[in-house]
């Protein structure tokens, strides 16, 4: 089945999971997003803050005002499954996920979120 690359690649809204202002990888996609004068509408996600980079900042994705077009996921990989889910429950389109610890190496925890992120993507479309 055919999907459109256009909620990932032409993102008219990103959720940025696991945001802040003191870690190096969301403050540099924030950055990027804004230096290069995006159109997409930014929506961090951080339940520990109601604002950041003057904004306003939601707890989660049924927190949000609309579903995102693409997440941007930068939590630990214990974390992304059932943020994922409750990204999916909200319309979420597409994910980015900046997390090792899903399918890769030898540990079996690993191989196991890898296999339900696997049946996720598959049953969610």
């Amino acid at each position: 089945m055919f999907r459109s690359p256009h909620p990932l690649l032409r993102a008219r809204s990103v959720a940025i999971v696991g945001a802040s202002d003191r870690a190096r990888w969301p403050v540099s996609i924030y950055a990027n997003l804004t230096a290069t004068n995006s159109p997409a509408r930014i929506f961090p996600i951080n339940p520990s803050r109601k604002k950041l980079w003057g904004m306003d900042c939601y707890p989660d994705f049924a927190s949000l005002p609309e579903a995102p077009d693409l997440a941007l996921m930068i939590i630990p990989a214990a974390h992304i499954l059932s943020s994922l889910k409750d990204g999916v429950d909200r319309g979420l389109k597409s994910a980015l996920i900046y997390s090792s610890g899903i399918g890769e190496g030898e540990d079996p925890e690993f191989h196991a979120r890898g296999a339900a992120l696997k049946e996720l993507c598959e049953t969610s479309g």
